[in-house]
């Protein structure tokens, strides 16, 4: 597989878990704490989507996409870790590094600049992880 081709397959895979990011926030905000199943079991699925992010940003030779899939997925973690629920706020965070992520790789294929929106990202999650 060529460069373009894993920077396509990056790009669709950040693309999915952006929509998932959403359809989980949906399924799992106003559940009860019973979700604390449901939730984990939701975070760990947007979890295993993340280091599949991280593994084709890799395979790609794109460091900072990496970066940025390493972070979803630390994100996420702490949700985990400190039992949080899949909340509107921590989907659409997911949901945008999950685009800026397929902008990324858009534009890496296409042998353009770096997007504003990933670092942007980088910044968000960084910033939500120092909270």
């Amino acid at each position: 597989m060529g460069p373009e081709e894993l920077l396509t397959r990056l790009r669709d895979e950040a693309r999915s878990l952006a929509d998932q990011a959403v359809g989980t926030a949906q399924d799992a905000v106003g559940t009860a704490q019973d979700a604390a199943g449901q939730a984990v079991g939701t975070l760990d699925g947007l979890r295993r989507e993340a280091e599949a992010l991280v593994a084709s940003a890799a395979g790609a030779g794109q460091e900072r996409l990496e970066e940025l899939g390493s972070l979803i997925g630390e994100v996420l973690d702490r949700a985990r870790e400190t039992g949080d629920r899949v909340t509107d706020d921590l989907a659409d965070t997911i949901r945008r590094a999950a685009n800026a992520l397929a902008d990324g790789a858009d534009a890496a294929a296409s042998r353009l600049p770096e997007p504003d929106s990933l670092r942007e990202a980088i910044d968000d999650l960084t910033a939500r992880l120092r909270r």
